[in-house]
C-alpha cells in the first residue's frame, strides 16, 4: 500500500496507457540516468573514494551496461595520469563483471605487476589463460609475476610459450633472459639477453642480465662491457649504474670510478633505511663539526663498515653513528663514535652527514688501502652468562648458520636447507650449535640451539666468543664473527656478493676469512663435502696440538 501510495504520488494513476507510456519515457531516460551516475562515478574514482566510485559505477552500469568499455578507458586514462591506484581498483571490478572481456584481464595483469600486486597479478593472467589458451601477452605477463615472486622455475614454462609465439617481442625475450640467468642457466640467458637488447638497445635490463651471464659463464672483461652497455642505454638509472658498480668492486676494480657508481644504491628502493638530503660530507676538512654517520642497508653492512669511523674521527670530527637497534648494545662504546643511536630516534643537530657506505669512496679506498677490521669488544659478564660447562670430550666448539633474511633478494640462492649440513654432524670430535634465529625450523642432527633467549646481537657476539670456529652463510654472522677476530669459513653461492671477489678462497676485508665458493649454479653438495674433510682435517689438527707429551 505503501508503495502504492508513492507511485500515485509521482504522477502513476491507474490508467494502464497513460502508465504505458510514462514507462516508455522512462526506458528512454535511462541512459542520460547512468551517464550522469557515470560521471559521478569517474568524479569519485579521480578523488580517490574507490569503495564510493564503485557503488555508483555499479549503478550506472546495471542501467546501461556499454558503460562498462567506457569505463575501462577512464582506467587507462586514470593509469597515464598516474592514479594508478585508483586505475588497478576500477579495473578489478570491471573484470568480475560477466561482460568483463579477456584483453582487460591481460592490461590488468601487467598493471598489478607494475604497482607490485604481484599475486593478484597471477590471477589475473590465469584467467585470461583460461579464456585465451594462445595468449601470448597473458603468458608473458604469468611468467613475469612468478619471476618477481620469486618462482623462477614456474616463471619458465609460461615465458617459453610467449617467446614461440611472439619470437620477435624483445621485452619477452629479456623477461625469459631474466628467469634462465636466475636458473643459472647462464648460455641460454646470454643469448636471449643479448638478442633482447639488440631488438630494443635501450632496454637497460637485457645488458644487465647479459653482464651477469657473463660473468656466470667466466667471461669477466665481456661482462664489464655489458654492464657499461646497460649504463650508456640508461646513463641516470640507478639500477644500471649499481649493477656496474658491482661488477667492477667484485673483480678488485676497487677505484674511485667503481665507488661513484655505488652511489646509485641510495636511489634503489631495495635500500632499507630511506636517507633525508642533507648537507653531504664529501671528504672536505671537518674538523671541529659533528657529523652524522647513517646505516642505510642490512646488519652485515653496518658490522663491516663502522671500520672506517675512527678514520672520521681523526680528521678532528665529532660522529653520531645512527643503527640498527638491534646492534645498539653490541656497538656501545665503540671506537671512533661520540653518540650512539638507533633508527628512528630523533636526531641532534650535526653539520654534515654521510650514509655509512659512502665512507669507503670518500676515503679513496682501493684493493690494497682496506682498513682492518675493528676488534669488536663483547662485555666479559654477558660472555659469562652464556659460557656452557666444560666439554668432558672436548670437542670443537663450531657454531652454524644456515639461513638468511627471507627478504634478502638473493635469499634462494644464499641460504641453505639445514638438511644439506648433515655430513659436518658425522665429524668425529665436533660439537655443533645452532646460531640461527629460532624462526628457522631446527637442523635434523644434532645441534645445540644456542638462539632461543637472544635478544640483540651482543648476545649473539657472546655465544660466538666461547666457540672455536664459526661455519656460516653470507649473513650478518659471518661480518660479526669476522670482526671478533674468530675464524670463520664462509658458505657462498657461486655469484656471490661483490664484497667477497671472484676466484678467490681469502678476503682483503677480513684476514682469516675462508671462502667456500660454489664452482656450478645452486650446487651446495660439493661444498659442504670439500667443508667436511677441512672440518676433519682441523679436529685432527688440533687433537695433535693438544695431546699430552707421552714420550718418556
Amino acid at each position: 500500500m505503501q508503495r502504492s501510495k508513492q507511485l500515485r504520488q509521482r504522477g502513476f494513476r491507474p490508467n494502464p496507457a497513460g502508465d504505458a507510456a510514462k514507462i516508455a519515457m522512462l526506458a528512454r531516460q535511462r541512459p542520460r540516468h547512468a551517464a550522469a551516475q557515470f560521471a559521478e562515478a569517474s568524479a569519485l574514482f579521480s578523488a580517490g573514494k574507490l569503495a564510493e566510485a564503485i557503488s555508483v559505477l555499479d549503478a550506472a552500469i546495471s542501467l546501461d551496461p556499454a558503460l562498462a568499455k567506457q569505463a575501462r578507458l577512464f582506467g587507462h586514462d586514470l593509469w597515464e595520469a598516474g592514479r594508478r591506484d585508483a586505475a588497478v581498483a576500477l579495473l578489478m571490478h570491471i573484470s568480475s563483471l560477466p561482460q568483463s572481456e579477456t584483453s582487460l584481464l591481460i592490461d590488468l595483469a601487467g598493471m598489478l605487476i607494475q604497482v607490485g600486486q604481484l599475486e593478484s597479478a597471477v590471477g589475473a593472467a590465469l584467467m585470461a589463460i583460461e579464456r585465451q589458451p594462445g595468449s601470448a601477452l597473458a603468458h608473458g605477463h604469468l611468467g613475469s609475476a612468478l619471476f618477481r615472486l620469486g618462482q623462477f622455475q614456474a616463471a619458465l614454462s609460461p615465458l617459453l610459450i610467449a617467446v614461440e609465439a611472439r619470437p620477435d617481442d624483445g621485452g619477452l625475450q629479456a623477461n625469459l633472459g631474466a628467469v634462465l640467468l636466475s636458473l643459472g642457466h647462464f648460455a641460454p640467458a646470454l643469448a636471449f639477453s643479448r638478442e633482447a637488447a639488440q631488438r630494443l638497445p635501450g632496454l637497460y635490463q637485457a645488458h644487465m642480465n647479459a653482464s651477469a651471464a657473463l660473468a656466470g659463464l667466466g667471461k669477466l672483461p665481456e661482462a664489464e662491457a655489458a654492464a657499461r652497455e646497460a649504463v650508456a642505454a640508461a646513463p641516470t638509472n640507478p639500477d644500471a649504474r649499481h649493477g656496474l658498480a658491482a661488477q667492477l668492486l667484485s673483480t678488485g676494480s676497487i677505484t674511485a670510478e667503481a665507488w661513484a657508481f655505488y652511489e646509485a644504491r641510495l636511489e634503489l628502493k631495495a635500500v632499507i633505511h630511506k636517507l633525508p638530503e642533507l648537507a653531504r660530507w664529501d671528504g672536505e676538512d671537518c674538523a671541529g663539526k659533528t657529523i652524522l654517520v647513517h646505516a642505510e642497508q642490512g646488519l652485515g653492512d653496518t658490522l663491516q663498515f663502522v671500520r672506517y669511523l675512527p678514520l672520521v674521527a681523526a680528521r678532528g670530527a665529532r660522529v653520531v653513528l645512527v643503527v640498527q637497534p638491534e646492534l645498539l648494545t653490541l656497538l656501545t662504546g665503540f671506537s671512533g663514535v661520540n653518540a650512539l643511536l638507533a633508527v628512528g630516534d630523533p636526531l641532534p643537530a650535526f653539520d654534515l652527514f654521510s650514509p655509512l657506505l659512502s665512507l669507503p669512496g670518500i676515503f679513496g679506498t682501493t684493493l690494497d688501502s682496506i682498513p682492518p677490521p675493528l676488534c669488536m669488544r663483547v662485555d666479559p659478564r654477558l660472555v659469562e652468562s652464556w659460557r656452557l660447562p666444560p666439554d668432558p670430550e672436548q670437542r670443537l666448539e663450531v657454531g652454524l648458520a644456515w639461513a638468511g633474511s627471507r627478504a634478502f633478494v638473493h635469499d634462494a640462492t644464499r641460504s641453505i636447507a639445514a638438511l644439506q649440513l648433515t655430513p659436518l654432524s658425522t665429524v668425529p670430535g665436533v660439537r655443533l650449535h645452532s646460531l640461527q634465529q629460532s624462526t628457522e625450523p631446527p637442523p635434523p642432527f644434532p645441534c645445540l640451539d644456542r638462539m632461543g633467549a637472544v635478544t640483540n646481537f651482543a648476545d649473539t657476539a657472546a655465544i660466538i666468543s666461547g666457540l672455536d670456529l664459526i661455519i656460516t652463510i653470507d649473513s650478518a654472522v659471518v661480518h660479526l664473527a669476522a670482526t671478533m677476530g674468530k675464524e670463520v669459513w664462509l658458505l657462498s653461492r657461486f655469484a656471490g656478493c661483490w664484497r667477497w671477489l671472484r676466484d678467490r678462497t681469502d678476503s682483503p676485508w677480513y684476514p682469516g676469512l675462508r671462502i667456500y665458493r660454489q664452482s656450478h649454479y645452486g650446487e651446495w653438495g660439493p661444498v659442504i663435502s670439500r667443508v667436511r674433510q677441512d672440518l676433519a682435517a682441523r679436529v685432527a689438527m688440533r687433537s695433535q696440538t693438544t695431546r699430552p707429551d707421552t714420550a718418556p
